[in-house]
């Protein structure tokens, strides 16, 4: 699945991140995400960062569950879904902490911004440490709110 720029971009930046996962056991699990980065568009591989304290809870994905990540606008709603396989999951490195920061400063402050609710409280629901999730993308959908909402992207053919 090649993913278009513009998809990994909104993913990647401050976009309110869902997970889903349901391993082979079926045992599903849903947790928020602390920042995506899409790292090869052709391949869909990709990484998105988690509380580790949810890591426990996510073991029995190691080697092929499944896992939806979903992506949304705070001020306009525009909302995705990417959907794939977990890959596994890999300690965070410094480039992960900084990006954890430009995303919980976009997030936070289009929060603030649209909603007025104060930052320091925001700052309240992030973890202290984190585990990347390793995954590959297979699908992409737009869940932006209306009538098209579930709709796949197209995406273009590598």
């Amino acid at each position: 699945m090649v993913l278009e720029a513009e998809t990994a971009r909104f993913l990647g930046d401050k976009a309110a991140l869902i997970i889903g996962v349901v391993g082979a056991d079926g045992r599903p699990f849903a947790t928020r995400g602390w920042g995506l980065t899409v790292l090869d568009r052709a391949t869909g591989e990709s990484r998105v960062l988690i509380d580790v304290d949810d890591e426990e809870r996510l073991a029995h994905l190691e080697g092929g569950g499944r896992i939806a990540v979903t992506g949304s606008d705070v001020p306009t709603l525009r909302s995705c879904q990417v959907k794939g396989t977990v890959d596994g999951f890999d300690e965070v490195t410094a480039a992960d902490l900084a990006h954890v920061e430009h995303y919980c400063d976009g997030y936070f402050g289009d929060i603030e911004a649209a909603d007025h609710f104060p930052r320091h409280l925001l700052e309240r629901h992030r973890p202290d440490g984190f585990v990347a999730c390793r995954f590959v993308v297979e699908d992409v959908f737009d869940q932006t709110p209306g009538p098209h909402a579930g709709a796949p992207m197209v995406e273009p053919a590598p």
